[in-house]
């Protein structure tokens, strides 16, 4: 595993402390440790190389999502003023037809008032050209009442008349009869 370069450091200060005290014995570890010593810092290369790659491919989607984010807000800020200019239509429209509403009714209590009015003096008339309508009825019951007992009178007037009338016919003849006995008496009388 790669250290970090602080490790390191460390590692070839004593590697140059432990060279100073035996020289020439340590050559060799010395020649292995520093080839060990670039494998690893070629791995760190490596590694950071990677890390580096891995940064750059993570500030890309960064970069990316806070664009998209960007984009993102910017429709919602249109959103969010679209939405609020509809909202204070919308309650611009209501404020309206609440007072349309409002108005209506109004006018519907108002001319409820007049026509119950209107029906109150329909229904006083009523009454009175109902009560003179009975008065005139009366009248014309007592009137036509009253034709009727004259038309009885009439009738009984034509009967007696017609009763009278057939007793003087009655009489006329008698006297007719009377008179021509009283007739054929006197040319008899004479005769005597």
């Amino acid at each position: 595993m790669a250290q970090g370069p602080v490790g390191i450091r460390r590692q070839l200060q004593q590697q140059q402390i432990i060279g100073e005290v035996f020289r020439e014995t340590l050559g060799g570890i010395r020649m292995e440790t520093v080839n060990h010593l670039r494998g690893e810092a070629l791995d760190l290369r490596k590694s950071l190389q990677e890390k580096d790659a891995e940064t750059k491919r993570l500030s890309e989607e960064t970069w990316k999502a806070k664009s998209e984010t960007s984009l993102v807000q910017a429709n919602l800020r249109g959103k969010l003023a679209e939405w609020e200019q509809k909202g204070g239509e919308l309650r611009a429209a209501v404020v309206a037809e609440k007072k349309r509403a409002d108005e209506v009714e109004m006018q519907l209590s108002d001319q409820t008032w007049i026509w119950n009015q209107e029906m109150r003096d329909l229904e006083t008339a009523l009454e009175k050209e109902k009560a003179r309508a009975e008065v005139r009825i009366r009248a014309e019951v007592k009137h036509l009442e009253s034709i009727a007992t004259l038309e009885k009178q009439a009738e009984e007037m034509a009967r007696d008349r017609d009763s009278s009338t057939a007793r003087s016919t009655e009489m006329e003849d008698r006297l007719q009869t009377l008179a021509a006995k009283i007739g054929f008496m006197v040319t008899h009388r004479r005769m005597l």
